[in-house]
């Protein structure tokens, strides 16, 4: 005569309380792993594309080099007014003259692309940049279309005027930008280099909205990505690494 299996055999035994929380358990930490790593991709991806992004930049700078002969200029230091009127872009004519230090705190790459635009084959290299990547940031009606360059990680709903603590913009670091070299890091070998402030949205100075230490600052410039590794910048002027 057959036996009929119980609770008790192998084939008929139900789940424990403790068994169940241990499958839960295991289901939220293999959750938690996949969330992690979809994270790091999109973050890894957005980092790849901003670094596409400077090396097409960089190949403006070499286009324009190669044309005219020479890198783009920078203004003597009673010009640099005149040189950013009118340049599209937040805060682009924030001059300022610290210790003797004259240049632009916020340097948009709008101002390169406006000195580049017509030199060489310049103008189509800007147009393989993506659309996303060129943001109009200038008063509607301004005589200079010019757009500003932002990063992967750009925001889509900004202000007009935009939020210095949102602006996700790449700026253009000129060998001559004194101010700039000591912000964010000296030009190598007097050639400019672009830089996206990443992720956290802070270019890492104890002048930017939201890190008002040398401590903060100093985290906010782990991520910033740039065209290649510029010098090391002036803590005392508020860059730190």
């Amino acid at each position: 005569m057959k036996r009929r299996a119980t609770n008790d055999s192998p084939g008929g035994r139900a789940f424990t309380l403790i068994e169940l929380l241990v499958v839960i358990i295991i289901i939220v930490i293999l959750v938690g792993i996949i969330a992690g790593v979809g994270a790091g991709l999109a973050r890894d991806s957005r980092g790849q594309l901003t670094r596409d992004l400077l090396t097409t930049l960089d190949r403006i700078v070499v286009e324009y080099e190669a044309v005219t002969g020479s890198l783009p200029k920078y203004p003597s230091d009673d010009m640099v007014d005149d040189f950013y009127e009118d340049v599209p872009g937040p805060d682009n004519d924030d001059i300022v003259n610290y210790g003797g230090r004259v240049g632009v705190r916020r340097p948009d790459t709008a101002v390169f692309l406006k000195q580049a635009k017509g030199v060489g084959v310049v103008d189509d290299i800007v147009k393989s940049i993506p659309a996303r990547f060129l943001v109009p940031t200038i008063t509607p009606g301004d005589p200079d279309p010019t757009p500003s360059v932002v990063d992967a990680w750009a925001k889509k709903d900004w202000a007009d005027p935009f939020p210095v603590a949102g602006q996700t913009l790449v700026y253009y670091v000129h060998p001559d930008n004194k101010l700039a070299n000591q912000l964010y890091g000296r030009c190598i070998n007097k050639r400019p280099y672009f830089l996206s402030a990443g992720p956290d949205n802070f270019y890492g100075t104890t002048r930017d909205a939201g890190t008002p230490t040398e401590d903060e600052a100093e985290k906010a410039l782990d991520d910033n990505i740039t065209s290649y590794a510029p010098g090391e910048p002036n803590l005392e002027m508020g860059g730190a690494r």
